[in-house]
């Protein structure tokens, strides 16, 4: 079992680096996402590339930074 980490912001302008710095440590790999989450998921190319890294068994763990560090 490993754990996907998918760091995500709505604007281009927004920091990701916080996020990265918590996740980066505890995922096998890390994925961007800088959209608005009002798209569709094939309008999220950091959204859609976690899914397809995903294999059985596998958790996605995403974080906006706003409420803390992941658990």
């Amino acid at each position: 079992m490993a754990l996907v980490g998918l760091v995500r912001v709505s604007t281009k302008q927004q920091a990701t680096s916080q996020q990265h710095a918590a996740l980066g440590p505890i995922c096998v790999k890390v994925f961007e996402k800088k959209v608005s989450g009002k798209l569709d998921v094939d309008a999220h190319p950091g959204l859609r590339e976690a899914i397809e890294c995903m294999r059985d068994g596998n958790t996605l763990r995403a974080w906006t930074g706003r409420a803390g560090p992941p658990a």
